[in-house]
């Protein structure tokens, strides 16, 4: 039997890995790796001594056809676990069984429920559940930090919520939406420093922080489009949100819809177009992509403030910051829809701006 287990890279101590593991004397545990033999991996034609059958572990390996081939032909009293840590190889490795008609069972262990991790600290810690939940809550359910402030509190005769504030920092963040908001330009309390502090959260799921915050402008842009086109307003949003085509919208909770509606008098469609290009062009991996992605809150966040003009600014710099700024607030008013290519000049010349008054000050 075939299983493709899908885990996040950090989870090492709620692995569902080990209700299987359990259930094996260690003697019929075979793990498979990209340097395993195949000389090794034909020893398990041979049934183990303590068992039934063999457990086949596959950690997050694209295996070789011909080892894949060797798999399949097992016994059925054998089983084949696969543990992938990326949506993309595990729908890589679904097709490749699919092609190979071989049946197989998916368990999706990839985010943690809350009330798992909280378990884990109140049965290693001599805690309340509550307490358990608040230092969860401190540690933003980030697995690492959960695990290195469960043994630095281990050794403390008694822990309390004061004890926990004083010796764990506080990984808090804002949720994806409110960044999104902000790159978005919504007023809120969000800054910068709380999305910079939510990338580096997501430093090891880069790939899923720029995978949601463009679904999450993809989803205003349509919004907008059926604003634009009449379909939808704050007065019949209730009724209409019902009869649209995409799912996407019409599931979409009645006070979420509203807040983006509400937003369409505010925020320029042409901006949003133009914010989901440049997020198109961003690399998911996060040494090439986090640079740009953090460059588009950097200049979000310029915007959102005034800048003073140095006194010893030359009156043609002056004039210039003075032009770029009108033409910027025109651009962001704009109602027409842009081409691609106006939109990427629109954002290069917007950068270049922004050089110009770093060069300025």
């Amino acid at each position: 039997m075939f299983i493709v287990l899908l885990e996040n890279i950090n989870n090492t101590i709620l692995s569902e890995v080990d209700t299987f593991t359990k259930h094996y004397p260690r003697s019929s545990i075979k793990c498979i790796t990209k340097y395993t033999t195949l000389e090794e991996l034909h020893s398990l034609a041979h049934k183990p001594l303590l068992s039934i059958g063999w457990l086949i572990i596959c950690q997050d390996t694209d295996l070789k056809n011909s080892y894949m081939k060797f798999l399949e032909g097992l016994d059925q009293s054998n089983l084949v676990l696969f543990r992938i840590t990326s949506e993309q190889k595990c729908n890589s490795l679904l097709s490749a069984l699919k092609a190979d008609k071989v049946p197989y069972k998916v368990i999706n262990n990839y985010k943690l429920k809350e009330e798992k991790v909280i378990h884990y600290v109140y049965q290693n810690l001599n805690i309340t559940k509550s307490d358990a939940k608040y230092l969860c809550t401190r540690s933003g359910y980030y697995l690492p930090e959960v695990v290195k402030n469960v043994q630095t509190l281990k050794v403390l005769p008694k822990i309390t919520k004061p004890v926990i504030r004083k010796y764990t920092e506080d990984r808090r963040s804002i949720a994806v939406y409110e960044l999104v908001n902000y790159l978005i330009g919504i007023d809120g309390k969000t800054t910068y420093e709380d999305c910079m502090k939510l990338v580096y959260y997501y430093r090891y799921g880069f790939e899923h922080l720029l995978k949601t915050t463009l679904a999450q402008v993809t989803l205003y842009i349509k919004v907008y489009k059926l604003i634009l086109d009449g379909e939808l307003t704050l007065a019949n949003y209730k009724i209409k949100k019902k009869d649209v085509a995409d799912k996407e919208i019409s599931s979409l909770h009645d006070f979420r819809l509203y807040k983006i509606i509400e937003s369409f008098d505010k925020i320029s469609y042409d901006y949003l177009i133009l914010l989901q290009l440049k997020l198109k062009q961003i690399s998911p991996k996060f040494y090439l992509g986090i640079f740009d992605f953090v460059t588009l809150l950097k200049l979000n966040a310029r915007t959102r403030t005034t800048a003073k003009m140095p006194a010893k600014i030359s009156a043609k710099v002056k004039s210039d910051l003075k032009n770029s700024e009108r033409k910027l607030e025109e651009f962001n008013r704009k109602r027409y829809t842009l081409t691609q290519e106006d939109c990427q000049g629109a954002f290069e010349y917007f950068k270049e701006q922004i050089k110009l008054e770093q060069g300025g000050n």
